[in-house]
């Protein structure tokens, strides 16, 4: 059975610390590979601190071409909005019976998972955490496994402040998503 990664997010916007978590999943994981679920709209969000739906596509979709084992996943955009991610998975299950999904999320969104939509049928699932400064990892489940990565200091929210103060991104993010973020090619 082919085991592949859901890596599901807003990616409001995509950076580095995305790619290496990708990276170090591929490595621990056995994943055939990993698919970035685009969320259009996350329910915990509002619209308008997130970036347009479409950009935030063409960005994650920009970063990923030169990784061949993370592609993109648009499933959440042939779907009602919001979304929720219990009902992403019965689709995909629905549509693809034959593949083992694995869910990929940090310890901030698993230590909330209790807040979601379904979250007993997410919990089904098999999940790899990567781990977060300063959250601790309840056990909610027996098919949770903690990836081991290193604790990065990045953040998407981080980033946006970083873009609000015309700062420069070069560590952050690819240079496609620091020049669409700062509206210029000088990064």
């Amino acid at each position: 059975m082919n085991k592949i990664g859901l890596f599901f997010g807003s990616f409001n916007p995509i950076h580095n610390g995305h790619i290496e978590i990708a990276r170090t999943v591929l490595e621990q994981g056995k994943l055939q590979h990993i698919e970035f679920v685009v969320s259009p709209q996350n329910p915990f969000k509002k619209q308008q601190e997130l970036l347009p739906e479409k950009s935030r596509l063409e960005l994650v979709t920009e970063v990923l071409e030169n990784e061949p084992q993370m592609l993109v996943n648009t499933i959440e955009f042939q779907l009602n909005q919001p979304n929720y991610t219990a009902e992403t998975l019965q689709v995909l299950h629905k549509n693809n019976p034959t593949i083992s999904y694995v869910l990929i999320m940090g310890a901030d969104n698993y230590s909330q998972i209790q807040k979601w939509k379904n979250y007993q049928a997410i919990l089904e699932y098999p999940i790899y955490i990567y781990p977060r400064v300063g959250i601790e990892i309840p056990y909610l489940c027996k098919n949770r496994f903690l990836v081991k990565a290193p604790l990065l200091d990045i953040s998407a929210s981080e980033i946006r402040n970083k873009v609000r103060n015309k700062q420069s991104l070069k560590k952050w993010v690819h240079p496609f998503v620091a020049s669409y973020l700062l509206g210029t090619n000088d990064i």
